[in-house]
């Protein structure tokens, strides 16, 4: 709010969930080099780190116990819109309608209605694959924090290094953002290891762990929706997750 930089985002096809919060989070927190690099982008995009809070809608993916139990790991505030009072989202949806502009002058665009689209064929212009309008959307995002803001007249960039420069900085991992925040259960472990899913999901030091399960009780165990070949599973004694495949 104090710089209008934008820090991360999450672009995905399905409908909005603990997991797209965890996704978009974990770009937020952490630096993001790597990210860049995995799609050609060799912009600069500095901004991350910790937020002391977070003012969100009433949304049940931000009501939910995961993204509860992430916030406090990470000692974040959450504090919820006063709801009929949508004026105080207006940063957030400024730059969304900013960002719906830009992709509005790309081939193959829907228009907001039938009527807005005014007989464009935009099935048959459509031009961009999945990973293509992520390079689009991530370069109008770095474009927005260099560009002069319209009613402050201060570029959020510069912003971002002048009121930066003494906020703490813990270079966080994103897989270990994104298990903060993904759903979880809890298991109890049997002699085919985990069961989640109708699934088993067994490794060697989880059946090392069997002679002593009623001394452990349940396990804490976390799954990423888009896969669950794998699960993950909280060690007892380092107290990391660890991923454990289906048997």
């Amino acid at each position: 709010v104090a710089t209008r930089c934008i820090l991360g985002f999450c672009l995905t096809l399905e409908k909005p969930s603990s997991l797209s919060v965890a996704l978009c989070l974990a770009q937020a927190l952490c630096p993001r080099d790597a990210w860049l690099a995995a799609r050609g982008l060799d912009h600069g995009w500095p901004m991350y780190g910790r937020p002391r809070q977070l003012v969100t809608d009433s949304a049940k993916e931000f009501k939910g116990h995961a993204f509860q139990r992430g916030c406090e790991d990470y000692g974040i505030r959450v504090r919820f819109r006063d709801r009929g009072r949508v004026h105080q989202g207006g940063v957030v949806e400024r730059l969304l309608g900013k960002l719906n502009a830009v992709l509005a002058t790309q081939p193959g665009k829907t228009g907001r209605s039938v009527a807005d689209r005014d007989q464009y064929p935009a099935e048959r212009r459509a031009r961009l694959s999945f990973a293509d309008l992520e390079r689009c959307v991530a370069l109008a995002v770095i474009d927005h924090n260099l560009q002069q803001n319209a009613r402050t007249l201060k570029a959020p960039a510069t912003e971002w290094e002048r009121q930066g420069g003494d906020l703490p900085r813990f270079d966080d991992d994103p897989m270990r953002v994104l298990l903060a925040f993904l759903p979880g259960a809890e298991r109890c472990l049997s002699p085919q290891a985990i069961s989640m899913f109708a699934l088993d999901y067994y490794s060697p030091w989880l059946g090392a762990l069997v002679p002593q399960r009623d001394r452990l009780g349940k396990l804490e165990v976390r799954h990423d929706p888009r896969d669950i070949s794998h699960v993950y599973v909280r060690d007892p004694e380092t107290r990391e997750f660890r991923a454990v495949a289906r048997r």
